[in-house]
């Protein structure tokens, strides 16, 4: 039986025929490509309210161009340029850095032995003022943009160091929030004046007509003749992508930030053009909060009080010292120009600030409605203080 069984299967096995089922996929050329990011800039210059032909150019990489470049100045002349950048191709972030370069005396004239003049080096960086805003593209400082900026001296001190001005990074964008979107304009106004800029924001679409501010030149003098002052301007931009931290500079200690500020409406709209305004820079981190402080359009000789405000209401965060006194004192003719330091020994935001951790609020307030002691607002009335265009950090270094 065993053998007759082998010899049949053995039999079936030869000369019988097997089929298997199958499938075949193939994906071919897979590819990685590079992404890239290229930066175009372009410029429109105007010069006493006239159009700049050899200063303007269109969107291009920068090779010789010149932002300023003008000879034979008297006191009272001012420019203004717009300039237009676009990242091709990926979101980025967008820095600028600012350096002067040199700030020459070149001659000692008549005029300026008589005030006493002996110095090598020159004055006229020291009589000149700077401002940049985020400008819509019209050449004209408007009451609804983003003064990132000044009005500051060319000759300021750490201007001579390079200063890294944040277009838009983890921490600031002065158009928007988050980076920079790829292959959208974007336009930045620059303005300088010899003498005092003072921005109006009542420009008329026409810096031919009205830029926006104005330049007194009559705080100019004869120490600044025949003097030159050059300034480098470089702009870096960086991808966004698996870099959401990214920040302008580097968090480096002792760095320079600037934060403008107005009166608000009930509804929390700025009040733009009525003449009140300032500006508050800082540095972060730092272990005490170093500021410059410029506001107008104030009550005259009232006593304000510069706080951190940590919502909620009343501005302590419901625990005494989350939020912070920064600094008081009066308004002068309406106006308070001071520099100041305080150890407010906390970060800013802070983590019982319900705008944690996105930022905090900086506000200058009478300080009649501003408890001293327990560092909270007992008072409302919004069109007269001055609040943040922007939320801002502060990173407390001694805590």
């Amino acid at each position: 039986m065993s053998l007759s069984v082998i010899g049949v299967v053995a039999a079936i096995a030869i000369g019988g025929t097997v089929a298997y089922f199958s499938d075949t996929e193939t994906s071919t050329g897979n590819t990685f490509t590079a992404g890239s990011i290229d930066l175009k800039v372009d410029n429109e210059s105007w010069y006493n309210g006239e159009y700049q032909m050899g200063l303007s150019w269109e969107p291009k990489d920068l090779e010789d161009e010149l932002f300023f470049d003008f000879e034979d100045l008297k006191p009272g002349d001012w420019g203004e340029d717009t300039i237009s950048i676009v990242v091709e191709n990926n979101d980025s972030w967008l820095c600028a850095e600012v350096t002067l370069t040199s700030n020459n005396e070149n001659d000692i004239t008549e005029p300026e032995a008589e005030m006493g003049d002996t110095a090598e080096k020159g004055e006229l960086a020291d009589e000149l003022y700077l401002i940049w805003w985020a400008d819509d593209g019209d050449n004209v400082l408007e009451e609804n943009e983003n003064i990132i900026g000044g009005p500051y001296k060319l000759g300021d001190a750490w201007l001579n160091q390079g200063h890294t001005i944040a277009i838009a990074d983890f921490e600031t964008n002065i158009f928007e929030n988050g980076p920079l979107k790829g292959d959208e304009i974007y336009h930045i106004g620059k303005a300088w004046c010899y003498g005092t800029l003072n921005p109006t924001y009542d420009g008329q679409d026409n810096p031919g007509v009205n830029p926006g501010f104005t330049c007194d030149g009559e705080p100019v003098t004869n120490l600044s003749q025949t003097d030159s002052a050059t300034l480098d301007v470089k702009f870096i931009a960086v991808q966004a992508k698996n870099n959401e931290d990214f920040v302008c500079g580097g968090d480096y200690y002792g760095r320079e930030r600037t934060l403008r500020l107005e009166n608000k409406d009930s509804q929390w709209q700025p009040l733009f053009g009525d003449g009140t305004f300032g500006w508050l820079t800082f540095k972060s981190p730092y272990p005490t909060f170093d500021f410059d402080l410029y506001a107008q359009g104030l009550n005259d000789n009232e006593e304000y009080c510069l706080i951190y405000y940590a919502d909620p209401w009343p501005g302590d965060g419901n625990t005494h010292s989350t939020g912070a006194l920064i600094w008081n004192g009066n308004a002068n003719g309406g106006v308070i120009n001071v520099s100041g330091s305080r150890d407010i020994n906390t970060d800013i935001p802070n983590s019982n600030d319900e705008n944690y951790p996105d930022g905090g609020k900086i506000w200058l307030v009478p300080c009649s409605d501003y408890d001293k002691n327990e560092e909270k607002m007992t008072g409302w009335y919004p069109t007269q203080y001055l609040m943040e265009w922007n939320l801002i950090k502060y990173d407390d270094t001694d805590i």
